[in-house]
């Protein structure tokens, strides 16, 4: 500032000890960067894997489903329907069960993977199923949704009891 102030003072007349307030410094100006958006792709078209969705802990696996119906069920008109699931799993959580590689982490992701096979198929994302038994129920149910077949809860209640029991049975047989 020493060299600026002698070198600026003969030519305005008095020395300059501070910037003026209406000037903003240059990194004010440059842009903060763009958000990085860490969404795995299988989540945004709804294509993860049974493994993909057997790997992840049930933390991730709650917050999968919850972005399942944030994202992509409210065109379906389903975005609460999986309140049940999501208490389920909560419960794991909570009990320190379902690790990966486990039975119930087995069981639980035939579920989700049913689930959103049947929301893909539902929203024309795609048609393949999995090999899971509990994807065209899924879709069924989901498609119904959509259309505004479904207007009674207790109907979609007892639809998805009958997915759980098929999805439950994939898992104790494998993929």
């Amino acid at each position: 500032m020493v060299a600026f102030k002698y070198l600026v003072w003969p030519l305005l007349g008095t020395p300059v000890t501070a910037l003026p307030s209406n000037l903003v410094p240059r990194e004010a100006l440059v842009p903060p960067p763009e958000p990085v958006d860490l969404t795995p792709a299988c989540w945004k078209n709804l294509s993860c894997s049974f493994h993909e969705i057997e790997d992840m802990n049930m933390d991730t696996r709650l917050e999968f489903v919850r972005y399942m119906q944030a994202v992509h069920f409210g065109k379906l008109n389903s975005a609460n329907q999986f309140r049940p699931i999501e208490g389920v799993i909560t419960f794991f959580i909570d009990e320190n069960l379902g690790s990966p590689g486990s039975w119930v982490s087995y069981v639980d992701a035939g579920i989700v993977e049913a689930i959103q096979r049947g929301g893909a198929i539902a929203l024309d994302l795609g048609t393949f199923d999995g090999g899971n038994p509990g994807s065209p129920k899924w879709n069924t149910f989901l498609t119904e949704m959509k259309n505004g077949e479904l207007d009674d809860r207790n109907v979609s209640e007892a639809d998805g009891t009958i997915n759980v029991k098929a999805n439950t049975c994939r898992a104790m047989v494998g993929p």
